[in-house]
């Protein structure tokens, strides 16, 4: 495609609004889609008084980092965007959910508990499951509180600390999604869950930063097995590079080299369960439970239902006095695919005999109601989703 003929070089103006939420000022400039990172930083350093070197602008779930980048880079540049603007890193270790998502009061008081696990020294615990890098975080009674997934720790980037090592953009387990592009996956089955139908468990984009997290050939991750690090010597009133000075002279080293090198991930809210479906034969489950998942996997194109990615909950219904399962799905990252290349051996419910039974009224008025227009739009608006152009 020649420049004359590609819409990100074509001579129209979008408006980028810049917030800045510490100043409650917000500003909007007219940009063209191939202006660069750098330009924008210099508008803002113009209008708000802020050095570029100093300046943090994220889009999205996108933190704006290469200043030669152009803005079509990093989205749809036909539509006007929202840029967030904070001044460097914090110091020590921090989680902070990104401004471009809705601020549900169950995730706040999710981070506020994990930020209190923080001050009492609990660190992240790296799992053994799956590909990627997924961390329990500790609420202030050392219990599992929510589950972190860094961007650059997903299969093939390059991060990795299972081994499935690769750049950013690469294929990644499944057709149509490239590695790096979880994160955002995860997040926009929470919010086309917006009526809580499907049971998506609450779901955001943070940035959070940790000494134990990997990082390139230095990896400092840690499993539960590993015994304490040395977060179990921070305390709130100390700043992190005194303690480890009185540690690790080489760990202050990296921690000072890494220190902007903050996490970006999706946070997921723990989610009470009993166990996994592949622990339990398939016709203990209700027809209602198994559609409100079968529902979703088919509007997010889930290319990775298997029974491991149910967790089930079993309660005593008082009436009957009989158990009953609740369903609750969870690993969405491997969903909304470019390319439609899914099997029924990807997903696990269509080999289930509940799959075949009538919807229920419920379940119907549910079908109903979704709008793909307007999950198209909140999804552009929260989510830097790849944009793929119809083959004419």
């Amino acid at each position: 495609m020649s420049y004359s003929n590609n819409p990100n070089f074509q001579p129209k103006k979008l408006t980028i609004t810049v917030v800045d939420n510490s100043l409650r000022r917000q500003v909007d400039f007219e940009m063209f889609g191939w202006s660069t990172i750098a330009v924008l930083k210099n508008k803002i350093a113009r209008e708000f008084g802020v050095e570029p070197k100093f300046q943090r602008l994220f889009y999205c779930n996108y933190e704006l980092r290469q200043n030669n980048n152009p803005l079509f880079s990093y989205g749809n540049v036909d539509t006007n965007w929202t840029v967030y603007l904070h001044l460097n890193t914090p110091t020590g270790i921090f989680v902070r959910q990104l401004d471009a998502f809705e601020a549900d009061a169950n995730l706040q008081e999710v981070l506020e508990q994990v930020r209190e696990g923080f001050r009492r020294r609990y660190r992240p615990i790296l799992t053994s499951d799956g590909t990627s890098g997924t961390y329990f975080l500790k609420d202030r009674n050392k219990k599992n509180l929510a589950i972190f997934k860094p961007i650059d720790e997903e299969p093939y980037t390059p991060n990795n600390p299972k081994g499935f090592v690769g750049p950013f953009g690469s294929q990644s387990l499944k057709r149509g999604i490239l590695s790096g592009e979880g994160g955002a996956r995860e997040v926009a089955a929470f919010l086309l869950d917006s009526n809580g139908f499907h049971g998506v468990p609450p779901t955001t984009f943070v940035e959070l930063w940790h000494p134990c997290f990997a990082q390139g050939s230095n990896p400092l991750y840690m499993t539960e097995e590993d015994g304490d690090d040395v977060s179990e010597l921070l305390t709130p009133k100390r700043e992190v590079e005194d303690v480890f000075k009185d540690s690790n002279k080489a760990l202050l080293h990296y921690v000072r080299e890494n220190r902007e090198n903050v996490k970006l991930g999706s946070l997921q809210a723990f989610v009470k369960h009993d166990d996994v479906a592949s622990n339990f034969g398939y016709s203990v489950f209700d027809v209602e439970e198994v559609h409100r998942i079968g529902v979703l996997d088919i509007r997010i194109l889930n290319c990775d239902r298997n029974d491991e990615n149910v967790l089930v909950r079993v309660k005593m219904d008082p009436a009957t006095r009989s158990k009953k399962y609740r369903l609750i799905p969870i690993d969405h990252a491997l969903s909304l695919p470019d390319t439609i290349d899914i099997s029924e051996y990807d997903i696990v419910w269509m080999g289930w005999p509940q799959a075949k039974s009538p919807f229920s009224e419920q379940t119907l008025a549910a079908i109903r109601a979704i709008d793909p227009i307007q999950d198209a739009k909140k999804l552009t608006q929260h989510i830097g989703l790849r944009e793929v152009k119809p083959l004419l």
